[in-house]
């Protein structure tokens, strides 16, 4: 069965919507997972209690920052484009990052 737009032309299928909504759900918990555990992480990492907070806080304004810079490109772009210059972005971030262990012992 598939979902009918306002405009009576068919959508996409029952299965692929609740796909696309179990996906957001755990994508927008995934902000909030590391709270409880926040001090014990911060402790086995040897980061102050206030730095763990920052990498929480950092999740969440980027988050945000994406809802109010990225999101609207959808309506303005074409969306093939926009989703390859996205995961083409998120590629070289994350091949940016590859590379030996960093420590995190401040050492100035």
């Amino acid at each position: 069965m598939r979902a009918q737009s306002a405009a009576g032309v068919s959508g996409i299928g029952a299965g692929t919507l609740a796909l696309i909504i179990v996906t957001a759900c755990l994508l927008l918990a995934n902000l909030y997972y590391p709270q409880p555990i926040l001090h014990e992480a911060a402790a086995d990492l040897g980061l102050a209690p206030d730095a763990a907070g920052a990498l929480i806080t950092a999740g969440q304004l980027g988050y945000i920052a994406g809802l109010l810079l990225v999101a609207p490109l959808g309506d303005m772009l074409d969306n093939r484009r926009l989703c390859a210059a996205m995961t083409a972005g998120a590629a070289a971030l994350a091949a940016s990052q590859a590379g030996p262990p960093r420590s995190f012992s401040r050492s100035c």
